[in-house]
């Protein structure tokens, strides 16, 4: 291991998400080490000096309550702030790929959407679906819409025929 970097073993997880308690040092940044896969995963940073993180799977296009998270060992690498400018530079994440109507009513849409495999250097992927009425500003969708782990949500109380539904976008923290 280089000087500055450390390394927090994760191990194989049935959920969409794991959370390191404490990097064990300051940091100026962190990222996923994988033993195998092209599986993708998100950090989401909290606590006190962002030692907490949160490591999220987010490239499956069916969402996670339904499968099981990882089954391989991976690896939290952290980095000292006096090694942040020589860190690996981050890849941006790539466009929400799609958004589809499936059911629908006079007040109600059923949508499942997909919000890419490449997450890049994304911190805290999440997504947002958005609605208004025609002439209207866009309004982002709350209910199932807002949960991380899922790709499909269901759009309630909508006004009528006037109302319109997209875009999925998805979002990182800076």
């Amino acid at each position: 291991m280089r000087p500055g970097y450390w390394d927090i073993h994760i191990p194989p997880n049935s959920g969409s998400s794991y959370v390191v308690e404490d990097t064990m040092e300051d940091h100026a940044g962190c990222e996923v080490v994988k033993t195998c896969c092209d599986d993708q995963f998100s950090l989401c940073f909290s606590g006190n000096a962002s030692r907490t993180v949160e490591v999220q799977r987010v490239d499956s296009e069916i969402g996670w309550p339904q499968q099981v998270g990882w089954g391989q060992d991976l690896y939290l690498r952290c980095y000292a702030p006096s090694v942040a400018s020589f860190a690996p530079s981050t890849v941006p994440a790539e466009p929400p790929w799609y958004l589809r109507l499936e059911e629908s009513t006079h007040v109600t849409a059923k949508l499942d959407f997909h919000h890419g495999n490449v997450i890049g250097g994304c911190e805290c992927s999440n997504h947002a679906i958005q609605t208004r009425v025609s002439g209207s500003d866009w309004i982002d969708a709350g209910g199932d819409c807002l949960a991380r782990d899922t790709r499909t949500c269901t759009l309630e109380n909508l006004a009528d025929a006037s109302d319109r539904f997209g875009p999925a976008r998805g979002s990182c923290d800076e």
